[in-house]
């Protein structure tokens, strides 16, 4: 008997064919339920936030949580470090990282100004902007060919069919050009923004120069997050750090193309 429903006594169908239903629809909820906390509790070991409950052999205590930590546990270890760092320590840590961030940003400072108008910056301009050029002429001489395709075929040169093959392959090669056109021009703006004294990276960490100490406005200025690990070690990932990275790129162009000589 089930949901004041007894099909002993019940002659009606539809009324027998509801409870079926209702109560098919009542598992499937439940395995949803189930499949919905089960990649809620994956998702939580992932980033090291699940509480595993055990039994533990403890008069009148039957379970406790125990931390598992997916970048430890899952290593073999038997014990998981400690998630946890005092924050006058890590106020520490967090300064010295960014007073190391400012002596390589003046070390580079120096280098980028040592560098430029020098012959490896020179060559490796003049190598970017060659590039953008020969993708346009490239494109410009396509352009030609499709301008003339259908005077060719107006005259009867190309049929229908040849007309409409020679014409989709164009348009194929026009837009494969076009993205080539839009890299080499993403490239060279790069380049030039890399090694420009005002790029995001050396702008911001020459605000920070002067400072004396860790404050809420510098962390906010200049770090983006910061991560603990094990063993009170941490990691400082800066603002614009893809702009410091590339600026490291374009040094090293330079210092190919003959610019550290």
């Amino acid at each position: 008997m089930k949901e004041s429903f007894d099909n002993f006594t019940c002659g009606n169908a539809m009324e027998s064919l509801s409870v079926s239903l209702q109560n098919l629809v009542n598992a499937m909820h439940s395995r949803d339920i189930s499949k919905k906390v089960s990649t809620a509790l994956r998702a939580q070991m992932e980033t090291g936030m699940y509480y595993k409950r055990q039994r533990i052999q403890c008069k009148g205590v039957v379970f406790r949580g125990v931390y598992d930590c997916s970048t430890h546990m899952r290593r073999g270890h038997g014990t998981c470090f400690k998630h946890a760092m005092r924050q006058d320590a890590l106020n520490e840590k967090v300064f010295n990282a960014i007073r190391d961030q400012l002596q390589v940003a003046l070390d580079y400072e120096r280098l980028l100004l040592a560098m430029r108008g020098g012959s490896g910056e020179a060559s490796v301009r003049e190598k970017h902007k060659a590039a953008v050029a020969s993708v346009k002429l490239r494109l410009n001489a396509l352009k030609k060919k499709r301008a003339g395709l259908y005077e060719s075929y107006v005259e009867g040169i190309l049929n229908e069919e040849e007309y409409a093959f020679a014409k989709q392959t164009y348009e194929e090669q026009y837009e494969a050009l076009n993205r080539l056109l839009d890299e080499a021009v993403e490239r060279r703006e790069r380049f030039l923004a890399s090694i420009s004294p005002d790029n995001k990276w050396l702008t911001m960490m020459r605000g920070a120069a002067g400072m004396t100490g860790l404050t809420q406005e510098l962390v906010d200025a200049i770090i983006e997050k910061v991560l603990v690990y094990g063993g009170s070690r941490i990691e400082v990932v800066f603002n614009y750090n893809d702009v410091f990275y590339a600026m490291l790129e374009c040094v090293e162009q330079i210092k190919e193309a003959g610019g550290d000589d």
